[in-house]
């Protein structure tokens, strides 16, 4: 009951924060609360291995420390400097949220790591209660103090959920309900603010990512790792994929470290190239013995498992944004483009004789959501107007004098299947199917190439897919004969997405594309609507 109570407290306040984006948090950020694992400890698990397993006394101040997991400073640090405020740090490496459904072992004592649920927390409690000379030992008053949580990288990763270690019969969903039960605690002891920080990108990191993407075999920190690590690294897209699901309310900071994995020039400045996929530190099997390589600020990882101090610097500046009511400012820049082989397009006339960015937007105005614009710099092109009250959805592109173009649908008994038609035809010139597997595209169009081709070409059918770049499909690139001709980032900030409305707000889906030379911009827009008929889940209205 308690757990559903903050939740709805949570719900409330994020949903202000929404229509409201400059109103969340306090309005004087005082102090920080922090809790989590290596991601965030400084020392304390430090002294839990020089005092042979005795936890700290209470009211221990924690000393600063800049040899952490990440090779440095962690992001907790660099708030503290960002936003000039007090810092109290419980966080321990090797935590789990509840050693009662994934306990793991640290062998420097013979004991289980500490974790958030019985461990941090209690911690946090008696300290809150301490008081040296008659003064209250943490100056953390309700409104002006924000708690932190970011959990879960041991608890889904070896000697845990991915190798079926678990307490039997505990499942993710019991990890979930654990982090509700810290934040309910905390709730009890005053706690008002608070920012959940999701699960990290676990897939991209060097511990579970594939090969080809810099995945390592056997190591320090899981010695028996197996040798199918595709299989590895897609169970723990999976798992995080999952969790992060069932935390429909959240800070995305594994949105912002895809953001950074996919345009590391932007974050990583050290005097080497940008490296997002090999680490910075190499140790030997048994971790006795570790070379770190020159220029850390080029990695995103310290090593195989932790973010680099680069890394956290970044979290930390978006850390503090989004206390003071922002959103993470990612520009999600897009990727560079290729052109196709020869020129594609189910209307020639829409051809790209240059890159081009567009932007498409599912219409606010109308009650249902099947109306689309797409404009590109600050022309309109197409608009799509949709017709609800059909049971196959049909949504009618137009050109920018109004002239129909084609008409899109689905099959009645199967949303996922589309067909693109001429205004009166009955032949399908464009086939679509959405597929949600998490290792297959996203989309997968095909349709006969009414553009110009070469006559070595095999043949005018033409396949196109779409593949995601992340859990949330914030950034998809679409492909063409092994050639990325466009990528599509969807906007996900609220206020960009309410600009120009009155509330109610309507928070619908709005996309820019970076398009190659050669590539019909029709058929760029059929594309977006047919995902955008997935976004539109997501979104949501407010």
């Amino acid at each position: 009951m308690h757990q559903s109570q903050f939740l709805l407290r949570l719900i409330l306040a994020i949903e202000v924060a929404s229509a409201h984006p400059q109103s969340w948090g306090p309005r004087k950020f005082t102090s920080l609360v922090s809790f989590g694992d290596s991601y965030t400890d400084q020392s304390r698990l430090n002294y839990f291995g020089s005092h042979n397993g005795s936890a700290p006394p209470v009211g221990w101040e924690q000393p600063d420390n800049n040899n952490t997991a990440s090779g440095g400073y962690v992001w907790g640090h660099y708030v503290s400097q960002y936003a000039d405020v007090n810092l109290y740090n419980y966080a321990v490496s090797g935590a789990v949220c509840s050693n009662e459904i994934t306990p793991r072992t640290f062998s420097y004592i013979n004991a289980l790591f500490p974790s958030v649920l019985e461990y941090e927390v209690p911690a946090f409690l008696a300290d809150s209660k301490h008081k040296v000379s008659g003064k209250k030992f943490l100056d953390i008053p309700p409104r002006e103090t924000v708690y932190s949580i970011w959990i879960g990288t041991n608890d889904l990763g070896n000697y845990a959920f991915i190798t079926d270690s678990q307490v039997k019969n505990k499942t993710i969903p019991d990890y979930i309900n654990c982090v509700y039960s810290v934040l309910d605690q905390v709730y009890a002891n005053s706690g008002r603010y608070f920012v959940l920080m999701n699960l990290a990108p676990l897939q991209l990191a060097p511990l579970y990512a594939t090969l080809e993407n810099g995945g390592v075999g056997a190591n320090h920190y899981w010695p028996d790792k197996p040798d199918n690590l595709t299989l590895t690294s897609y169970r723990m897209w999976e798992q995080v994929a999952t969790a992060n699901d069932v935390f429909k309310y959240q800070t995305p900071y594994e949105v912002l470290l895809s953001e950074m994995y996919y345009n590391p020039t932007k974050y990583f400045n050290g005097s080497a190239p940008a490296n997002v996929t090999g680490f910075n530190n190499h140790c030997t099997l048994d971790g006795g013995q570790c070379t770190r390589l020159p220029s850390p600020d080029s990695f995103m990882w310290f090593d195989e498992l932790h973010p680099s101090q680069r890394t956290d610097q970044v979290i930390a500046e978006e850390f503090v944004k989004v206390v003071r009511g922002t959103d993470f400012t990612m520009s999600y820049a897009l990727p560079e483009v290729q052109p196709p082989p020869y020129p594609i397009a189910i209307r020639p006339e829409s051809i790209t004789r240059h890159e081009v960015i567009v932007t498409v937007t599912n219409r606010p105005e109308p009650w249902h959501s099947l109306d689309y614009s797409i404009e590109h710099a600050g022309t309109e092109l197409f608009t799509v107007r949709g017709q609800p009250w059909k049971i196959n959805q049909a949504r009618m592109f137009h050109d920018r004098s109004g002239l129909p173009l084609f008409e899109l649908r689905c099959q009645w008994y199967d949303s996922s299947s589309l067909c693109l038609r001429l205004p009166g035809g009955d032949q399908c010139i464009l086939e679509a199917k959405l597929r949600v597997a998490m290792n297959a595209p996203r989309a997968v169009v095909t349709f006969r190439n009414a553009a110009q081709q070469p006559r070595s070409a095999q043949s005018e059918e033409i396949m196109l897919e779409v593949h995601t770049q992340d859990l949330y499909n914030i950034l998809q690139v679409v492909v063409v004969q092994n050639r990325n001709v466009a990528y599509i980032h969807r906007i996900t900030d609220r206020s960009v997405l309410a600009e120009g409305q009155r509330p109610p707000f309507r928070f619908r889906p709005k996309w820019t594309v970076r398009v190659a030379e050669g590539v019909d911009l029709s058929l760029i827009a059929v594309v977006v609507v047919i995902l955008g008929q997935r976004a539109g889940l997501d979104v949501g209205d407010g």
